[in-house]
């Protein structure tokens, strides 16, 4: 039971936007999570299109690969 609670409950990852947008203005929290060396989540969009999850930072960002 409790562990359905913690879950309901759990703080929800912060969106920092798409890395393509960032240009010079970079996230502190993204500068952070790169520097520790997390474990990422990575999945897939769509074509060119990938989500990454830091679990530790409870961060999440986009990438747009394609042209």
């Amino acid at each position: 039971m409790w562990n359905f609670i913690k879950k309901l409950f759990r703080r929800k990852n912060k969106d920092i936007g798409c890395m393509n947008g960032w240009d010079y203005d970079t996230p502190k929290e993204y500068i952070v999570c790169r520097n520790k060396k997390h474990t990422l989540i990575t999945t897939s969009l769509g074509r060119c299109y990938t989500k990454y999850e830091c679990p530790k930072c409870k961060i999440e960002w986009t990438v747009d690969s394609g042209d």
